[in-house]
């Protein structure tokens, strides 16, 4: 939490309110130096976080953690709004280049949320011990020694076996067990990107 001092209204080295306030402002300086570049009417800036303060180096995927924003900014390319439904941030390369337009082809696990109406809304999020996939409103929680646990969404109240959605649990399995062989098989999957609309 070290930054230059007078730039906002706490000390540096004081704690995380400064730096979050300090990010704050950079980011407000970033866009206005930006406004004054040609390039700047053609741009999407895409400000993500990872989770929250409380789960760096947590054992457990508390749901309340992993409630994070994604910005697509881009005044003269992108109307506001706000999208509600689940996604991660396996989702915001999909939806940039549906933002920007783009065909492409790729084995991307994430999905262009703001187009794919037909599908269901998912997430996946993960620490160092745990992964889990959230979709209507359970989160599978897949830990070593292949335990599973079902928590509510966003509530995280453990649910009981009979009221888990087995189909969200064997989805879960899938998904993990599918990226772990193609990168063990593969190391990377293509994208193609084929074209662009101005």
């Amino acid at each position: 939490y070290t930054f230059p001092d007078g730039k906002i209204d706490i000390p540096s080295k004081s704690g995380r309110l400064g730096g979050v306030k300090y990010a704050d402002y950079s980011i407000g300086q970033l866009i206005e130096m930006a406004k004054k570049k040609p390039w700047f009417k053609n741009t999407v800036f895409v400000f993500v976080a990872d989770h929250t303060a409380g789960a760096s180096g947590k054992v457990d995927l508390a749901p309340v953690r992993y409630h994070i924003p994604v910005i697509f900014y881009a005044p003269g390319m992108i109307k506001p709004r706000v999208f509600k439904p689940v996604m991660s941030q396996m989702d915001v390369a999909p939806v940039l280049l549906g933002l920007l337009q783009f065909s492409y082809y790729t084995k991307f696990y994430g999905e262009d949320v703001l187009n794919d109406a037909d599908e269901v809304s998912h997430a996946f999020i993960s620490n160092y011990q745990k992964v889990a996939l959230v979709r209507e409103g359970q989160m599978t929680i897949l830990e070593p020694q292949r335990k599973v646990e079902n928590v509510s969404w966003p509530g995280g109240d453990e649910l009981p076996p009979a009221q888990a959605n087995k189909d969200i649990i064997d989805d879960a399995v899938t998904y993990y067990q599918t990226a772990s062989w193609w990168r063990k098989n593969f190391q990377s999957i293509p994208t193609v990107i084929s074209k662009g609309q101005e």
